[in-house]
């Protein structure tokens, strides 16, 4: 019996390490590298990042700001076979972060011309924002939910003046 139970945890932990590193893989991948901090400034004020496979619904990191965020994405694609070019889009929410309750909408902004070239930007700019952590949201991709995005740069710009 001993035996038995034995064999049967090994079985059970050989498993879940399988079915682990299975949706590890799967898992959509999105990097992000901190540019730009100085001491008395709130958090991290810009970054650079990409996506890759991400749905709607993908929720960004999260950074500390006020009053002023803009995101760029450069180079996006989805894996949707557009057969007219040119209608293809994502919607970037702006969100506020805020803890045990519902998060903060700052409004949503439809992105279109990263999709016309590898080097062409897409940018939504958002003022008035309350301090707090902020994070964008992918809402829409061609104005449906089951469609992965890919953005080659993803710039998030907390600075007003440059």
């Amino acid at each position: 019996m001993f035996l038995k139970a034995q064999s049967l945890r090994a079985h059970v932990a050989a498993v879940s390490g399988i079915v682990s590193l299975f949706l590890l893989g799967a898992a959509p991948a999105a990097a992000a590298s901190s540019a730009e901090v100085s001491a008395g400034e709130i958090g991290v004020r810009n970054w650079d990042s990409y996506l890759s496979g991400v749905y709607p619904g993908f929720q960004s990191r999260r950074w500390e700001d006020n009053n002023y965020s803009e995101v760029r994405f450069t180079g996006c694609d989805t894996d949707y076979i557009n057969p007219l070019p040119g209608f293809e889009s994502t919607d970037v929410e702006l969100r506020q972060d805020i803890s045990l309750q519902p998060d903060r909408s700052w409004g949503t902004k439809e992105f279109t011309a990263c999709f016309n070239g590898s080097t062409n930007t897409s940018r939504g700019e958002w003022t008035g924002l309350a301090s707090g952590d902020h994070f964008f949201q992918i809402d829409l991709v061609n104005n449906l939910v089951n469609y992965a995005l890919d953005v080659d740069r993803v710039y998030v710009d907390t600075t007003l003046g440059d």
